[in-house]
């Protein structure tokens, strides 16, 4: 990816199509890792959160069927899936802004889109072309 120079961005570094920073381009370089760790932990309390819950509505200490299990009814097993599907969704959802409120409070960067990029992408898509 070739970095360019120009001038109506003040001699700031940017890529393709002048779109972002050299600085955001090394930000999500160094959040990527973050992001990776913060995932595969996310996973894990979800796994747990998911385990504890079903344990507390389900009861039998059997832990949620799959779809496999040929004893299970179908609403049973919906409903496992449906649990976890939402478990692991909200966990991931705060994990992850909790976990880019976190780079930013330390970089000063926020990773991801910021507030006028989601502005200047709602107005270039609002004007006529």
């Amino acid at each position: 990816m070739a970095i360019a120079r120009r001038r109506d961005t003040g001699g700031q570094a940017t890529g393709p199509r002048g779109q972002g920073t050299l600085r955001s381009v090394v930000s999500k370089i160094l959040y990527t890792p973050l992001s990776v760790g913060l995932g595969i932990g996310a996973g894990i309390v979800a796994r747990k959160g998911f385990d504890a819950i079903w344990d507390k509505l389900d009861g039998s200490g059997d832990g949620p069927p799959s779809a496999g299990d040929q004893e299970a009814s179908v609403a049973r097993v919906a409903a496992a899936a449906a649990l976890q599907a939402t478990t692991f969704a909200v966990t991931k959802a705060v994990v992850d802004r909790q976990g880019r409120r976190f780079y930013q409070h330390i970089t000063g960067f926020w990773p991801g889109t910021t507030v006028e990029q989601a502005q200047a992408k709602r107005l270039q898509a609002a004007s006529p072309s």
